[in-house]
């Protein structure tokens, strides 16, 4: 479902994009919004008893894959088609695209330190 999404997309790619207020603010939500409420609600969660959390699975590593949440753009292009007027829709669609970018590649390299760290332990 992902690619076809990427594949329809219709993201004309455009720095100049980049620039508004609304691909700045999609771009920071995806980027440090949602891994701080996985981790803000992960944590209440502990915390007040509702789930708990497994001994090797470390507070490090629940933040690293919370950086991976902001991968999913499947939903985030279709709400952005609903929420904003045509002339902003593009630049929603690379912030977008820029911020799952961002997030698999802050994810994916956290989780690759934390592994390299723990094997040398």
């Amino acid at each position: 479902m992902p690619l076809f999404a990427l594949a329809n997309a219709g993201v004309v790619i455009s720095t100049s994009d980049m620039g508004q207020l609304n691909s700045l603010a999609i771009l920071i939500g995806l980027v440090i919004g949602k891994p701080i409420g996985v981790l803000t609600f992960s944590w209440l969660a502990v915390r007040f008893g509702f789930a708990m959390r497994p001994a090797e699975l470390g507070w490090p590593l629940l933040a690293a894959g919370a950086l991976l949440t902001g991968i999913g753009f499947t939903m985030s292009l279709f709400i952005a088609g609903l929420a904003f007027p045509p002339d902003m829709l593009n630049a929603s669609k690379v912030a977008i695209l820029a911020g799952s970018l961002l997030s698999a590649s802050l994810g994916v390299s956290t989780l690759a330190w934390l592994t390299l760290k723990n094997r040398r332990i």
